[in-house]
């Protein structure tokens, strides 16, 4: 059956969108910004989930790092809270995080050279909004 768009040039349900054309990638640059970490290029993509917040992140480093470095900035991030568990005990889903204040990482890879780390993201939305997220994400 037809659903009403709500503001996104496709249907949003059961669908995956980029969000380019809403202004998104400028926002969340903006917030990033203003908080002393600029970004280099970003897409961002809706994706319906019925619960929480879910981000595949991807984020370029000035200068390499090791994995411990790496580790360590995490377990010192009071609002992430690293999943590090085999099977599938260890991936993390936004229904995972529902009821906690904390951001989820999960699925933790650094490159070989050290300069790009990419990362599974999930968050109870009820409890902490996208923006405060992305915010945490940039003090990491």
């Amino acid at each position: 059956q037809e659903v009403e768009l709500a503001g996104y040039p496709k249907r949003l349900a059961f669908n995956i969108l980029p969000t380019v054309a809403r202004g998104e990638e400028a926002r969340i640059a903006g917030e990033l910004q203003a908080v002393g970490t600029p970004v280099q290029s970003m897409t961002v993509s809706r994706v319906p989930v019925f619960f929480g917040h879910a981000a595949s992140l991807s984020v370029h480093l000035n200068s390499a790092i090791s994995q411990a470095q790496l580790d360590a900035a995490i377990a010192d991030a009071p609002a992430l809270y690293y999943l590090k568990a085999d099977g599938a005990a260890g991936i993390a889903t936004p229904q995972d995080a529902i009821g906690g204040d904390k951001v989820w990482v999960n699925q933790l890879q650094l490159s070989e050279d050290g300069r790009t780390v990419t990362m599974w993201l999930v968050a109870d939305n009820a409890r902490l909004p996208a923006r405060a997220a992305v915010l945490l994400l940039a003090l990491l």
